[in-house]
């Protein structure tokens, strides 16, 4: 549970270390560019608030905080790759969901530039089933014979 100390040692961390970053990387070294700007936030951030906790507490604390950050920092990357990959992929196939064909022809002597009404995702969704069937054929029994192993011993 964060304290409100914490969570002013976070905002003004992000909030001056943004501000550090926009004087130095736009306007003094006269550089651009979205992701080295980010990147150079991220690594300020970083040591503005290192700084900011360790002023009253122990290294210990301080390293679990940047760690914490740091793990936050991952997860919203990879959500973000995540969410875009699936809103580029629906954005681009939506067209596609009102055809039949797309639900009942394979994509056999389809070329990709081939229109909408031709091809389909049969193929994939025979894979998945029959990936599926194999994984629960294996893992069923495997698991029925741990849970009995493990009630027993």
């Amino acid at each position: 549970m964060l304290t409100t100390d914490d969570w002013l040692s976070l905002a003004g961390s992000a909030v001056s270390s943004f501000a550090l970053v926009d004087i130095l990387y736009e306007h003094i070294l006269d550089t651009s560019g979205t992701l080295g700007f980010l990147v150079c936030w991220y690594l300020a951030f970083l040591l503005l608030y290192g700084a900011v906790v360790g002023a009253t507490n122990s290294r210990a604390f301080v390293v679990e905080r940047l760690v914490t950050a740091t793990l936050y920092v991952a997860a919203a990357v990879v959500l973000t790759a995540l969410g875009s990959a699936v809103v580029f992929i629906f954005g681009h196939g939506w067209r596609a969901l009102d055809h039949l064909n797309f639900f009942t022809h394979d994509m056999s002597g389809v070329a990709p530039t081939a229109p909408l009404t031709q091809g389909g995702i049969l193929h994939a969704i025979v894979g998945s089933v029959v990936e599926v069937g194999l994984a629960v054929a294996i893992s069923l029994p495997v698991g029925i014979g741990t849970a009995v192993y493990m009630s027993e011993v």
